[in-house]
């Protein structure tokens, strides 16, 4: 019984021969074609259009792109199969690849990492920094961020200093959450739709998958900032601890879990930087997690200031001329910030710089945290009129301020369900406050509470 005869066209002169098949490779460079890659998942083949873009089709339209450039799709003579088919074989076999998309940070192309193949099929577009003038954007952001007491202009500019270095530079670099705190339309959005230009020019809304509400995610694979601003906050604490820790992984973690609906979660590298505007009400601030020492180092918190911009902006006109005088002098910016220094004593071997948490809103946001309701129930109802301190264990705290003839009870109740939880409290309290003390022994673990200064 003769062999099966192999598809002609693309390979048969090379058989023929005794040189055996040519690779791929070779085929699409004889054949004029694009390169091309094969998507498992969607069942698509991957090829560039001119501006270097990945795009999928299908294999009818594969089919025709093939006989465009001479690879037939006719059966061969005395063969099941045609020239078309052997090569689409090929590609499937051989240039599979296990995730095609845009992955944050990454230029078009392959990208192997831990034995699995990726395609980047769309980069950032990284502004090429030049030598110019940029008054109107150093005024917009002393308009926005310029304060007497707290110099706020240097964390902003060296915050976007590390993350477009970075960027620029393909590489991976921690950086803090970006948080901006004012009244509304002082300015916090166009911040950052300036971080948006800065750092690629595109965006993914992130709260969602944050506070837990889907596990959907693979929308931010592809965007190098994430922007939340005008939503629709939940202040719960389950879901400000759920946002908290996702705030944790987004701005330390180099490495994050993307899942689609219908698709494999993968584990891929995006360039990630997180970015959060919000008024100054406190039903708006409390969408930021509980502060504690684990996570006020991962912010920077900006407080903004309603002044008005040094261009008109009631028209959608004048708002389209401001927007693009901003974007034409971004270049310039960026030139600017290759020569700002950050100072040795302000340098963070994490994040680059300093954490940095604007007083005013980081006192604010202290006194809405269920460890400091705690501290005044118990400054109130356990600190006699002539102690100094009160020294409790966490359970006997809890049971004090619960029991049925205490006067707090029913607020209590409500923020301490178990000796545990006031645990948890006291142990945050005595991170960040200097009035609580941890007063341990062999056989008990209690907290010393001091009495407030201005309590007698």
């Amino acid at each position: 019984m003769k062999p099966p005869k192999l598809a002609r066209g693309w390979a048969e002169e090379e058989l023929e021969s005794g040189l055996g098949a040519e690779s791929t490779e070779q085929s699409v460079i004889r054949h004029g074609m694009p390169e091309v890659y094969y998507d498992a998942g969607r069942k698509e083949f991957l090829m560039q259009d001119e501006r270097g873009v990945w795009f999928g089709v299908s294999i009818s339209q594969f089919s025709r792109k093939c006989r465009l450039h001479g690879i037939s799709s006719a059966k061969l003579p005395d063969c099941c199969h045609s020239a078309f088919d052997a090569f689409a074989d090929d590609i499937q076999h051989r240039r599979a690849v296990d995730f095609a998309g845009q992955i944050a940070g990454f230029k078009p192309g392959l990208l192997i990492e831990g034995g699995m193949r990726f395609l980047v099929t769309k980069g950032p577009d990284v502004i090429e920094p030049r030598k110019g003038d940029w008054h109107t954007l150093e005024a917009v952001f002393r308009a926005v961020l310029s304060e007497e007491d707290f110099d706020q202009l240097f964390y902003w500019h060296a915050w976007l200093k590390m993350g477009f270095e970075a960027l620029a530079a393909g590489k991976r670099k921690p950086g803090q959450a970006m948080i901006l705190v004012g009244p509304a339309e002082c300015g916090k959005s166009l911040l950052q739709d300036i971080i948006t230009s800065v750092l690629g020019g595109r965006e993914g809304k992130p709260y969602k998958f944050m506070t837990d509400a889907t596990r959907f995610n693979s929308n931010l694979a592809g965007t190098e900032h994430l922007r939340i601003g005008d939503e629709n906050p939940h202040t719960d604490i389950r879901a400000r601890r759920n946002f908290g820790a996702q705030l944790k992984n987004i701005t330390v973690e180099e490495s994050h879990q993307v899942e689609a609906k219908y698709r494999d979660a993968l584990t891929l590298r995006p360039f990630w930087r997180l970015s959060i505007s919000l008024n100054n009400e406190p039903e708006n601030l409390l969408v930021l997690p509980p502060l504690d020492e684990h996570i006020m180092d991962k912010m920077i918190i900006l407080k903004c200031t309603r002044r008005g911009m040094p261009m008109p902006t009631a028209t959608l006109e004048e708002r389209g001329a401001f927007w693009q005088q901003l974007v034409d002098e971004l270049p310039a910016y960026l030139d600017w910030l290759s020569d700002f220094e950050i100072p040795a004593h302000l340098v963070s071997q994490r994040f680059g710089v300093q954490a940095f948490l604007h007083p005013a809103i980081k006192s604010e946001l202290l006194t809405f945290e269920p460890p400091m309701v705690l501290l005044d129930l118990i400054d109130a109802y356990l600190i006699g009129p002539n102690e100094p301190f009160v020294e409790m264990t966490a359970a006997e705290i809890q049971r004090e301020l619960t029991c049925d003839t205490s006067d707090c009870r029913f607020e209590a109740r409500k923020l301490l369900p178990r000796a545990t939880t006031c645990g948890r409290y006291l142990s945050s309290l005595a991170g960040m406050c200097a009035r609580v003390k941890e007063a341990r022994t062999s056989t008990r673990r209690a907290y010393r509470i001091t009495r407030r200064p201005d309590d007698g």
